[in-house]
């Protein structure tokens, strides 16, 4: 990205309560901010440049996989809610919404767990 963008993210996307990811044709991480890091339990710095299979073996067999798949063939918008479940056994809720993107597909998502279990 440029400087011009990559302050762009830095000014208007950190500072959300959402995780962002952009997530190029072939699946490869080309921008997540701090808090989709923290949703996943890595450092930014482990997603750049990697695929989702290469980060989460078998994602692909995932629902919200096929939707991103489905937003990337049709660019048409998607939301569904997810649950996760982490190698260590925690499970979380996510609330996903896919979009459109001109680098591929914009995900956002929102940690619902606390809601979910209510």
């Amino acid at each position: 990205m440029s400087q011009s963008n990559d302050n762009f993210f830095k000014l208007s996307v950190e500072p959300l309560l959402e995780g962002i990811q952009i997530i190029d044709p072939d699946y490869r991480y080309v921008y997540i901010n701090d808090v989709a890091a923290k949703q996943g339990k890595y450092k930014k710095e482990d997603y750049l440049g990697k695929t989702m299979m290469e980060m989460y073996p078998d994602i692909e067999r995932a629902d919200f996989f096929l939707l991103i798949k489905e937003v990337l063939q049709n660019s048409k918008r998607a939301r569904m809610q997810n649950q996760f479940v982490y190698p260590d056994g925690v499970k979380c809720w996510f609330e996903l919404l896919f979009e459109p993107h001109p680098m591929g597909v914009l995900i956002r998502s929102l940690d619902i767990t606390e809601r979910k279990s209510k």
